[in-house]
Protein backbone atom coordinates (compact mmCIF):
# COMPACT_ATOMS: atom_id res chain seq x y z
CA UNK A 1 0.00 0.00 0.00
CA UNK A 2 2.90 2.13 0.44
CA UNK A 3 4.65 1.88 -2.38
CA UNK A 4 1.10 2.07 -4.75
CA UNK A 5 0.71 5.70 -2.47
CA UNK A 6 4.42 6.79 -3.12
CA UNK A 7 4.44 6.43 -6.79
CA UNK A 8 0.59 6.67 -7.70
CA UNK A 9 0.25 3.28 -9.30
CA UNK A 10 -1.23 -0.36 -8.44
CA UNK A 11 0.35 -3.26 -7.37
CA UNK A 12 -2.48 -5.61 -8.43
CA UNK A 13 -1.18 -8.95 -10.18
CA UNK A 14 -0.44 -8.77 -13.67
CA UNK A 15 1.79 -11.32 -15.58
CA UNK A 16 3.22 -8.23 -17.77
CA UNK A 17 3.65 -5.72 -15.17
CA UNK A 18 6.67 -3.54 -14.37
CA UNK A 19 5.54 -3.28 -10.57
CA UNK A 20 5.38 -5.73 -8.05
CA UNK A 21 5.65 -7.27 -4.46
CA UNK A 22 6.77 -10.18 -3.61
CA UNK A 23 7.48 -11.05 0.41
CA UNK A 24 9.19 -14.14 2.10
CA UNK A 25 9.39 -14.25 5.65
CA UNK A 26 11.10 -11.09 6.50
CA UNK A 27 12.15 -9.52 3.42
CA UNK A 28 9.99 -7.79 0.72
CA UNK A 29 11.39 -7.30 -2.71
CA UNK A 30 9.44 -4.08 -4.65
CA UNK A 31 9.89 -3.94 -8.39
CA UNK A 32 8.53 -0.79 -9.55
CA UNK A 33 9.62 0.53 -12.74
CA UNK A 34 13.74 0.08 -12.96
CA UNK A 35 13.98 0.61 -9.43
CA UNK A 36 14.18 -2.73 -7.02
CA UNK A 37 14.02 -2.03 -3.33
CA UNK A 38 14.57 -5.05 -0.12
CA UNK A 39 12.74 -4.17 2.70
CA UNK A 40 13.87 -6.09 5.67
CA UNK A 41 12.19 -6.34 9.03
CA UNK A 42 13.35 -7.06 12.37
CA UNK A 43 12.14 -7.40 15.47
CA UNK A 44 15.40 -6.33 17.25
CA UNK A 45 17.30 -3.27 17.33
CA UNK A 46 19.48 -1.60 14.17
CA UNK A 47 22.16 -1.10 16.70
CA UNK A 48 22.88 -2.92 20.01
CA UNK A 49 21.46 -1.16 23.49
CA UNK A 50 20.45 1.65 21.57
CA UNK A 51 20.23 4.11 24.91
CA UNK A 52 24.09 3.47 25.59
CA UNK A 53 25.30 3.72 22.18
CA UNK A 54 23.29 6.94 20.97
CA UNK A 55 26.01 9.64 22.05
CA UNK A 56 27.08 10.42 18.71
CA UNK A 57 24.04 11.68 17.69
CA UNK A 58 24.25 15.88 18.02
CA UNK A 59 20.47 16.11 19.34
CA UNK A 60 18.61 15.31 21.73
CA UNK A 61 15.46 14.61 19.89
CA UNK A 62 17.34 12.21 17.97
CA UNK A 63 19.42 10.64 20.23
CA UNK A 64 15.78 9.98 22.13
CA UNK A 65 14.36 8.22 19.17
CA UNK A 66 17.28 5.99 19.06
CA UNK A 67 17.08 5.18 22.73
CA UNK A 68 13.44 4.56 22.56
CA UNK A 69 13.39 2.32 18.94
CA UNK A 70 13.30 -1.79 19.86
CA UNK A 71 12.52 -2.96 16.59
CA UNK A 72 13.47 -1.77 12.91
CA UNK A 73 12.96 -1.99 9.25
CA UNK A 74 15.66 -1.45 6.28
CA UNK A 75 15.22 -0.27 2.83
CA UNK A 76 18.08 -0.97 0.60
CA UNK A 77 17.99 0.39 -2.89
CA UNK A 78 19.35 -2.79 -5.32
CA UNK A 79 20.35 -1.29 -8.23
CA UNK A 80 23.12 0.69 -9.42
CA UNK A 81 25.67 3.01 -7.81
CA UNK A 82 23.86 6.42 -8.29
CA UNK A 83 23.23 6.94 -4.64
CA UNK A 84 21.27 10.13 -4.52
CA UNK A 85 18.81 8.47 -6.70
CA UNK A 86 18.74 5.04 -4.56
CA UNK A 87 18.11 7.17 -1.44
CA UNK A 88 15.51 9.41 -3.45
CA UNK A 89 13.29 6.40 -3.95
CA UNK A 90 14.26 4.62 -0.35
CA UNK A 91 12.62 8.07 0.89
CA UNK A 92 9.91 8.23 -1.61
CA UNK A 93 8.26 4.51 -0.11
CA UNK A 94 9.58 5.59 3.49
CA UNK A 95 7.93 8.62 3.85
CA UNK A 96 4.31 6.27 2.93
CA UNK A 97 5.59 4.15 5.12
CA UNK A 98 6.40 5.86 8.81
CA UNK A 99 3.64 5.75 11.44
CA UNK A 100 3.09 6.22 14.64
CA UNK A 101 5.04 3.32 16.02
CA UNK A 102 7.91 4.63 14.43
CA UNK A 103 10.37 6.53 16.92
CA UNK A 104 12.29 8.23 14.01
CA UNK A 105 14.45 7.30 10.53
CA UNK A 106 18.02 6.61 10.46
CA UNK A 107 19.76 7.96 6.96
CA UNK A 108 22.82 6.25 6.47
CA UNK A 109 24.55 8.27 4.08
CA UNK A 110 24.23 11.31 6.33
CA UNK A 111 24.44 9.62 9.31
CA UNK A 112 21.84 11.04 10.97
CA UNK A 113 18.54 10.43 12.55
CA UNK A 114 15.47 12.41 12.17
CA UNK A 115 12.77 11.70 15.11
CA UNK A 116 9.71 11.28 14.05
CA UNK A 117 7.56 14.52 14.67
CA UNK A 118 6.19 17.12 12.46
CA UNK A 119 8.97 17.58 10.11
CA UNK A 120 9.96 13.89 9.78
CA UNK A 121 7.59 13.51 6.53
CA UNK A 122 8.57 17.31 5.16
CA UNK A 123 12.02 15.61 5.38
CA UNK A 124 11.39 12.39 3.54
CA UNK A 125 9.46 14.25 0.65
CA UNK A 126 12.47 16.93 0.37
CA UNK A 127 15.25 14.00 0.38
CA UNK A 128 12.34 12.57 -2.26
CA UNK A 129 12.08 15.22 -4.71
CA UNK A 130 15.96 15.72 -5.01
CA UNK A 131 16.13 12.99 -7.81
CA UNK A 132 13.79 12.12 -10.30
CA UNK A 133 12.53 8.79 -9.26
CA UNK A 134 9.19 8.67 -11.09
CA UNK A 135 8.39 5.84 -12.42
CA UNK A 136 6.51 5.63 -15.78
CA UNK A 137 3.18 4.38 -16.05
CA UNK A 138 2.41 2.07 -19.61
CA UNK A 139 4.37 0.49 -22.05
Amino acid sequence: MAAEKAWGISFAERDESKHFVVQSGRITLIKVGPHVLNVFNSDRPYIEVPGDNAGWLPEMSQRQALAEHNACTGVDYMNGTDVGLGHSVIAKLVAEMVDANCTGVYILREKRVIPNDESLYRELQKLASSSDSRVVVGN
